[in-house]
């Protein structure tokens, strides 16, 4: 028994086959076997990493055979197959680092590494489904042929078709496929020439001709850009290349070149202080090239023996200061569009927090936007348009603009008054305080422009207002314990049968029917342990429509109210209930209170309570309007989310938001 399962198990393991889907190169290399231009670019950066110093490239203008050439360090035979063999090849780690391996005796400058993971060995997969490559190493000359497999096994083959001795002198790659125009198109050899142009120029020591054209400057006059600066009286030319995007900055950043030899490797690093002039994740980091030409420092014998950099003294460090000022505003210049374009998309998405700030406070959030995008260019659109909604909102938060606007408009005297307040209140007093006063003020402004205003809507909208607004109706409602009662309202809803109630998750504690709307308030009673204990008080209040009048009818449906919530259970029957009925007329014979128990009904005509309101308010809102010509309505407006048309909308808010800003700064 044990036996068959064992042989099963063996049966399970020989079953399993590692094989490849016929996407796996397409995903695995990507655009470098789909687009011409990356291709090229890997194939060149490929002689580039083997040392090449002198590449031939042969492009055909139709049906033929293209091939790349260099005179790099080449590949023996092992190398080839064990390089070609190996997915994911880690080229820093195989063959010892950043810095490129030369052939023995080739004259070179230090030459830093494009390949990482191997990958762009496959670019001949762009142009043909098999290639051969030709390479000479160590008197090794190894042909072999790589090619697309199509059985799903290995992703590729490579065939060797020839391995001979040759003199160990010879080096160098050759890469060939023929090109078959009824499957590809190649781009024009103008193009080829122009890309090469525009990523290849950095080391004047790297040659690399097509059609047997050496690729010079001269073939991009359209990218490049000659400027002079001047230091000391010494004329110093900078060429600025600006090509396509490539996938690093291997070769982009500045060059310095002495007498067509370059020094160092092109980098983005300010030699004068050693700061990073721009990130090199930013797309213009991966397009712009600056050849400085900087022979006299060779004249004044500040090159390195090794050319690996110059030496820094006070007349090197002035021209490397000069140069570094140079790149950072021409670089300012060339990102000019793209941050106006940003910073417009940033102030269009927080228009609506903009709008309320004042002028000054506009002006500082646009220079830190100017200021953000030049120090941290690679910042996104969405990141940039975070930070100005949160610059926005600080900038709202600080009252320092508009307070100081209001002290110096001051006279002795007021400032005088002004000290003496502070001297017997806190800030957050003072704040608390006016803030409650400008509430009352603002409720009874609006009161009254709706007490007469038949638009059953808008009175409704005003209901929730009486959550804080219970102290128009006595001193003894000023407690905060008075909330609006959810439970209450829903049986005072059943009161009303088949009507039709507004069932808004909105408002789910009002009731609200076509002329009247229903808030039901109650504050808690609790026992001599601290626990509640039922309620202390039930408020009702009720706003009828304007043009409706209170009349027997009304006051006894407000006693149906309170009877149906007794019959309920919910409170005591000793417990007080009032029921506010409002409106703007009263029938006479019926202006008195309905008592029945501990229930009190009182009808109010809206402009008798706004009376005694403004009472309780000492007539402020009377003497403000006086001294100041205004009346600030805006934060019930705000609260409701009313426009002119009743409706809410952002619009209406900004509006809003600016006429608060008006007034308070008037």
């Amino acid at each position: 028994m044990s036996k068959k399962k064992e042989i099963k198990k063996n049966d399970q393991v020989e079953m399993f086959q590692l094989t490849f889907g016929d996407e796996f190169m397409r995903q695995h290399a990507g655009q470098i076997i789909s687009d011409q231009n990356f291709a090229i670019v890997e194939l060149l950066a490929n002689t580039w990493d083997a040392g090449g110093t002198n590449i031939e490239i042969k492009w055909p203008d139709g049906q033929g055979t293209f091939s790349i050439s260099d005179n790099g360090i080449g590949m023996t035979k092992n190398e080839l197959f064990y390089r070609w063999g190996k997915l994911n090849y880690n080229r820093l780690e195989e063959q010892g680092g950043k810095d490129v391996i030369f052939p023995k005796h080739a004259r070179h400058s230090t030459r830093h590494v494009f390949g990482r993971n191997g990958v762009g060995r496959h670019a001949m997969f762009c142009f043909n489904d098999k290639y051969t490559i030709s390479t000479k190493k160590d008197g090794e000359h190894t042909v072999a042929e790589v090619s697309r497999a199509i059985n799903g096994a290995t992703p590729f083959v490579v065939k060797e078709i020839s391995h001979q001795t040759i003199d160990e002198k010879e080096h160098g790659t050759t890469i060939s496929t023929t090109i078959d125009t009824n499957r590809i198109t190649l781009i024009d050899s103008s193009k080829v020439i122009e890309l090469i142009g525009s990523r290849f120029m950095a080391d004047p020591a790297f040659q690399v001709f097509v059609n047997n054209h050496l690729v010079a400057l001269t073939d991009i006059p359209h990218l490049t850009e000659t400027k002079f600066i001047d230091v000391d009286g010494q004329k110093i030319s900078i060429q600025r290349i600006l090509g396509e995007k490539g996938r690093n900055t291997k070769q982009n950043g500045i060059a310095y070149w002495v007498k067509r030899r370059l020094v160092g490797s092109p980098n983005w690093i300010s030699k004068f202080d050693q700061n990073l002039l721009i990130d090199g994740r930013h797309p213009i980091a991966k397009k712009v090239l600056y050849i400085v030409h900087v022979d006299l420092l060779e004249e004044k014998k500040l090159v390195k023996p090794d050319w690996s950099g110059f030496y820094v003294t006070e007349f090197s460090g002035k021209i490397f200061q000069a140069i570094a000022d140079f790149v950072k505003d021409d670089l300012r210049d060339l990102l000019y569009e793209t941050r106006r374009e940003r910073k417009i998309q940033a102030l269009t998405d927080n228009r609506t927090a903009l709008a309320t700030l004042p002028t000054l406070s506009k002006e500082v959030i646009s220079q830190f936007i100017d200021e953000v995008q030049v120090k941290c260019p690679t910042i996104s659109p969405q990141e940039l348009e975070a930070s100005v909604e949160i610059l926005a909102k600080l900038e709202k938060a600080k009252s320092g603009y508009s307070l100081l606007e209001k002290l110096a408009q001051y006279s002795v005297h007021d400032l005088d008054n002004l000290n003496s307040i502070l001297d017997e209140w806190s800030i957050d007093d003072a704040k608390k305080v006016l803030s409650e006063l400008k509430w009352r003020l603002e409720l009874i402004n609006r009161l009254e422009e709706l007490s007469d205003n038949e638009g059953a809507d808008e009175l409704h909208d005003l209901q929730p207002l009486f959550d804080r607004g219970l102290w128009i109706f006595g001193p003894e409602f000023e407690s905060i314990s008075f909330i609006s009662n959810r439970t209450l309202s829903t049986i005072i809803k059943s009161f009303f049968g088949n009507a039709i109630v507004e069932n808004s998750a909105r408002r789910p504690d009002f009731i609200v029917i076509p002329d009247t709307s229903i808030g039901i308030y109650a504050s808690d009673k609790f026992d001599s342990t601290h626990n509640v204990s039922g309620f202390d008080k039930v408020i009702i209040v009720e706003l009828k429509r304007s043009g409706v009048p209170i009349t027997g009818k009304e006051k006894d449906q407000a006693m149906g109210y309170c009877r149906a919530i007794r019959d309920s259970n919910k409170i005591d029957i000793d417990t007080p209930m009032i029921s506010y009925v409002l409106g703007s007329e009263i029938l006479p014979q019926y202006d008195n209170d309905l008592i029945e128990g501990a229930t009190v009904i009182k009808p109010l005509r809206y402009n008798v309570l706004l009376r005694a309101a403004h009472a309780r308010t000492f007539h402020l809102i009377n003497k403000l309007e006086q001294l100041k010509g205004v009346s600030v309505t805006s934060e019930i407006d705000e609260l409701i989310g009313l426009g002119d048309d009743g409706l809410f909308t952002p619009e209406n808010s900004v509006e809003l938001n600016t006429k608060m800003d008006s007034t308070e700064n008037n």
